[in-house]
């Protein structure tokens, strides 16, 4: 019930300790407090740990993200690296990435990893980029300028 009500996350709950006892004796009794749990702290609209520790991690980076509640209105844009893009086989700390945007993770074929800024990114990388809704669409065509190829689209 506790990690429900500090993660938001009932079934991850309830498997996690189902799978530590080793045990599906008390399942329902487990579930049931999850929920519980879950529903009292969305009806005293209390904030995901996950999500606060994210607005401060924003407001330390870049000062007056957080004011825009990234928690309720924010969208994850997938942005591929093409062969020879300005951003290919380049360190993520070396780009001049636009305000506003929050590399949060990178999928490098069936793999998928946290970056640091010291990450090279390669031609096949796809960037998870964290945004706020209302700058989607003009971040993701920023983005997607960067991630494509200098020589236009790839011809196949």
């Amino acid at each position: 019930a506790y990690f429900t009500a500090v993660v938001r996350a009932p079934i991850t709950g309830s498997i996690l300790i189902m799978e530590m006892t080793g045990s599906f004796r008390h399942m329902l009794p487990l579930v049931v407090v999850s929920l519980v749990a879950y529903v009292v702290t969305d009806l005293i609209h209390s904030r995901a740990l996950y999500d606060v520790l994210l607005d401060r991690m924003l407001e330390r980076q870049k000062p007056g993200m957080q004011k825009k509640n990234l928690t309720r209105a924010r969208l994850l844009l997938e942005i591929p690296v093409a062969w020879g893009s300005r951003i290919a086989d380049r360190q993520i700390r070396e780009v001049q990435w636009p305000s506003g945007a929050l590399i949060v993770g990178i999928r490098r074929g069936e793999a998928e990893c946290l970056p640091d800024g010291g990450f090279q990114l390669l031609s096949g990388d796809c960037l998870l980029v964290l945004v706020h809704r209302d700058d989607g669409p003009e971040l993701k065509r920023r983005l997607l300028e960067l991630g494509e190829s200098r020589d236009g689209p790839d011809m196949y």
